[in-house]
C-alpha cells in the first residue's frame, strides 16, 4: 500500500507546476473620472485617463506600462477649453483615438494620437443636433466609428460618425426616432456587420417609465431598435449599460432596473436580430446592484461585475444560462470603485478595469481582495420587446480644430495586492474535501491520494497566506474565522475549496 502511493505521488509530481501571480494596482492620484485601458501584449497596457475633472483643469493623461504596471512613457494634454469629459478609446492602425466631450463648444470631440502619444489631430464635431459627446468609439484597422450622446438627457435622434485615421474624412448618418419616442445610447461592441449599441429609451406616452434599449447599426444607420421592459413598475428606469458578444456569435446585455429601493441588475442573452434567447433579473439582499461589464469564460461561464447599493465593486460568477455561482465583493482598504470594462491579457488572465483600479483575475474570476457572499439571487424574467420604426438618412458633420497644451503627467499605478494563484491539475483527477462545512479538522484526497508529509497551503479569498504546514491527520481549522478558505497543495498543482462553519 505504501509503494502505491508512492508511485502516485511520484506520478502527481510530474504534473508541471506554472505559477500564476495576480496583483491589484491603484492609480495614485485618485482624482480621476474615467480610466481606460488597452492591453498591448507581453504585458505592457496603454491608458487613457480623465484626470482632474473641474472647470479650467481637466486634462487627458496617456500612460504606457510594463508587465509590473511600471509607467515607462507617458503624455498629459489639456484642451484649450475647461471641462474636457473623455468617454472611450480605442487603438487603430497607427495610434489611439480618444473621443468625449469639449465643454467650450458643447460639442463631441475627437483626439487623435500616434503609437507614442504625440498628438495628430483634435477636433470638435459639430453640425449634430441635441448631441455633445462621442460616448463609443468602435475601431476597424485605419478607421472608425463613433457614436453621439446628448449628455444625460434623452433625443429623439443619435448619430452615427465614420471616419479614417488621418483625419481625411467624417461622414455622417442620422438615425431618427418616431414622434414622442427618446432614447440615448451608452457602449456598443463589433457585430457582424457594423456594431450592437445598448442604452436607454422612453416613449411620451408612458411617461416616467424608461426602458433598456439594444440596437444593430452599421453604415446605412440603424437596422433594427428596441425597447425591452424588463417590467420593474411604474415609474420605472432600465438602463441597458453593456454588451459583450459571446463565442457562439450571441450578446449579453446587462444593467440595471429601479423602480423602487433597491435597484435590481438584470442580464438578457440576445441574438444579433434582437431575439431574447434568456433574461433574469438579479437581487442583492444586502442592497441594491447594477452589472457594468460583462466577460465570458473558457468553460462558458460568464463572471458580470458591477457595484452594490454601498458602491462596493462587485463580481457575480454565472452558468451559461445566467444562475448564480457565486458572488464576490471586492473589499480593498483603497476604497470602493465601479467596475467598468474587462479584457483578456496574452498570458489568458482576466484584467478587470475600474475607475482607479485594475485587478488581474484568473481565468475563473479569482483575485485577491475578494470575498465571497451569498446574498444574490436570481429570477428569470420575460422582456416585453418593443420594436422602434427608426429613419436613417445622410448627415454632415462639421470639423473644427481644437487647440490644446502638454501638462506634466502625474497618474502612476501602484500595487495593493499580490498573491500567487495555483492552476487546477489537467489530468490528476478532482481533489476532495470532507467534511464541508467544517467546524474544525478537514481531509484531503481519497485514501492514498494525499501523501503525509504534502505541502498544504491555506488560503483565505482576499489571497494571503493564513496557513502552510505539511499533511497529517488533516489541517485543523478550528482557530480560524467562519469563513471560506482555498486549500493549495502547491507541489501536485491542486485546490480545493473548503467552508469553516
Amino acid at each position: 500500500m505504501a509503494r502505491a502511493s508512492l508511485s502516485l505521488l511520484l506520478a502527481a509530481l510530474t504534473v508541471p507546476v506554472f505559477p500564476q501571480v495576480f496583483t491589484n494596482h491603484h492609480i495614485t492620484a485618485p482624482v480621476v473620472r474615467r480610466n481606460m485601458a488597452i492591453d498591448l501584449g507581453a504585458g505592457h497596457t496603454f491608458y487613457a485617463c480623465e484626470r482632474a475633472f473641474g472647470y479650467d483643469s481637466s486634462r487627458v493623461e496617456l500612460l504606457w506600462t510594463d508587465a509590473d504596471q511600471v509607467v515607462t512613457h507617458a503624455r498629459s494634454y489639456r484642451l484649450l477649453f475647461p471641462l474636457t469629459f473623455l468617454n472611450t478609446a480605442v487603438q487603430l492602425d497607427d495610434g489611439f483615438l480618444m473621443g468625449g466631450m469639449n465643454h467650450g463648444t458643447n460639442a463631441p470631440c475627437l483626439l487623435k494620437t500616434d503609437a507614442a502619444g504625440e498628438v495628430d489631430w483634435c477636433v470638435t464635431v459639430g453640425g449634430l443636433t441635441a448631441q455633445d459627446q462621442i460616448v463609443q468609439l468602435t475601431p476597424y484597422g485605419g478607421m472608425f466609428a463613433a457614436y453621439t450622446y446628448p449628455g444625460g438627457t434623452y433625443a429623439d435622434r443619435l448619430y452615427r460618425l465614420s471616419g479614417a485615421a488621418d483625419d481625411s474624412s467624417l461622414q455622417g448618418v442620422l438615425m431618427t426616432a418616431p414622434s414622442g419616442v427618446t432614447f440615448r445610447i451608452y457602449e456598443g461592441v463589433a457585430a457582424s456587420s457594423g456594431e450592437m449599441v445598448c442604452g436607454a429609451g422612453m416613449d411620451v406616452a408612458d411617461p416616467g417609465n424608461m426602458r433598456a434599449v439594444v440596437a444593430h447599426v452599421d453604415d446605412n444607420g440603424v437596422q433594427w431598435m428596441n425597447h425591452y421592459d424588463l417590467g420593474s413598475g411604474p415609474a420605472q428606469v432600465e438602463d441597458a449599460n453593456g454588451l459583450t458578444r459571446l463565442s457562439d456569435g450571441n450578446f449579453l446585455c446587462m444593467g440595471q432596473t429601479t423602480a423602487s429601493s433597491p435597484f435590481e441588475a438584470f442580464v438578457m442573452k440576445l441574438d444579433e436580430a434582437g431575439n431574447v434567447i434568456w433574461s433574469k433579473r438579479y437581487t442583492d439582499a444586502s442592497g441594491g446592484l447594477l452589472f457594468t461589464c460583462a466577460q465570458e469564460l473558457a468553460g462558458g461561464e460568464l463572471l458580470v461585475a458591477g457595484v452594490n447599493a454601498t458602491y462596493t465593486g462587485t463580481l457575480v460568477k454565472l452558468e451559461a444560462d445566467g444562475d448564480p455561482i457565486w458572488t464576490k465583493r471586492y473589499t480593498s482598504s483603497f476604497g470602493t470603485d465601479l467596475f467598468r470594462d474587462f479584457y483578456v491579457d496574452d498570458a489568458g488572465g482576466l484584467q478587470l478595469m475600474g475607475r482607479v483600479c485594475r485587478l488581474s483575475l484568473d481565468a475563473s474570476g479569482e483575485g485577491c481582495d475578494l470575498n465571497e457572499v451569498t446574498t444574490v439571487t436570481a429570477t428569470p424574467n420575460t422582456p416585453v420587446v418593443i420594436p422602434v420604426a427608426m429613419t436613417n438618412a445622410p448627415a454632415s458633420p462639421i470639423m473644427q480644430q481644437l487647440a490644446w497644451s502638454t501638462r506634466t503627467p502625474e497618474l502612476a499605478w501602484a500595487p495593493t495586492c499580490t498573491w500567487s494563484g495555483i492552476g487546477d491539475a489537467t489530468d490528476a483527477g478532482p481533489l476532495h474535501a470532507f467534511p464541508v462545512p467544517t467546524a474544525g479538522r478537514v481531509y484531503l484526497g481519497e485514501a492514498g491520494q494525499v501523501s503525509p508529509g504534502t505541502r498544504v497551503r491555506v488560503r483565505a479569498l482576499t489571497g494571503g497566506t493564513v496557513l502552510e504546514r505539511p499533511y497529517g491527520m488533516g489541517i485543523d481549522l478550528g482557530d480560524r474565522p467562519a469563513g471560506i478558505y482555498m486549500l493549495e497543495l502547491p507541489d501536485l498543482q491542486r485546490r480545493v475549496r473548503v467552508v469553516k462553519q
